[in-house]
């Protein structure tokens, strides 16, 4: 099974990285995160490490390329 991240408004609504054990760490440390900026930064580490699909809310869940989801989460809410 492909991994997957799905995004909805700038944030991971949800994923499957069983098959990603970087991006899960870096996930693991994002559900811990309340600074806003450094979630940032975390979502960008977790797309950069993920194996598999991104998609999200704003395309109609197409899949996007890994720039232009951490654009995406970058951008989001500026």
């Amino acid at each position: 099974m492909t991994d997957n991240l799905h995004l909805k408004f700038g944030k991971p609504k949800s994923w499957n990285l069983s098959n990603s054990p970087e991006a899960q760490r870096i996930m693991d440390e994002y559900m811990e995160e309340d600074n806003p900026e450094k979630e940032k930064e975390l979502i960008c580490g977790i797309i950069d490490n993920v194996n598999g699909t991104i998609s999200d809310w704003w395309t109609g869940n197409e899949n996007v390329s890994k720039e232009d989801a951490k654009k995406y989460v970058t951008e989001y809410g500026n």
